[in-house]
């Protein structure tokens, strides 16, 4: 066992989900406006309106309360012992005052570890390129799928940009509904570049 801490090995992983987070909003916002008059047309369907609108919504707010969170330990403390009181209140947690001098000493490791990364610039901007181009990795298999079937005339921009908007829709949907978000943007987006030529 290694023994890394609660704190540290936690604030590793939100720092990577929120890096994901912002690269993949912005793409999906980039992709928006390089693509606006198909994308409003495609939003006059009032189903792939409202799901647009959950998954911008949602990846608006997530993104947020991890910054929130990372950012604003005062915050951080008041929101985790206010959680800690409430399930002590119903039992859930057991000797609140013993648990709650470890979780301040962790969450204090989670600041600090927050803190480190941002002082190593090229380390963070170096995750975001990265993350930005599995993103764009990713995005790319649609378009690798419609050249394999011999079509053409849909440019690989066009491709990425529909595959962003596909991951803004079903991003946020939990497993299993994600699945069905995912085929219908995939059908709403898709369906004017595989038709049979």
């Amino acid at each position: 066992s290694m023994k890394v801490d609660v704190g540290y090995s936690t604030s590793r992983l939100i720092q990577k989900f929120l890096i994901y987070q912002v690269v993949l909003t912005s793409i999906s916002v980039m992709a928006f406006i390089y693509k606006m008059d198909f994308f409003v047309n495609a939003l006059s369907q009032p189903v792939i309106f409202t799901f647009v609108v959950v998954g911008f919504v949602s990846q608006f707010a997530i993104t947020g309360a991890l910054i929130l969170v990372s950012f604003w330990p005062k915050l951080t403390k008041k929101l985790i012992f206010g959680i800690a009181k409430l399930l002590s209140k119903v039992k859930i947690l057991k000797n609140l005052e013993k648990k709650a001098r470890g979780l301040e000493e962790q969450l204090d490791i989670f600041h600090t570890s927050n803190k480190e990364l941002y002082h190593h610039k090229k380390t963070l901007i170096t995750t975001f390129v990265l993350t930005f181009l599995q993103f764009i990795a990713m995005f790319t298999v649609p378009y690798c799928v419609y050249r394999a079937l011999g079509l053409s005339g849909a440019t690989p921009l066009d491709m990425i940009s529909s595959q962003a908007f596909v991951n803004l829709v079903s991003g946020m949907i939990p497993i299993p509904g994600a699945s069905g978000a995912a085929e219908v943007g995939f059908a709403a987006f898709f369906n004017g570049f595989f038709t049979q030529q």
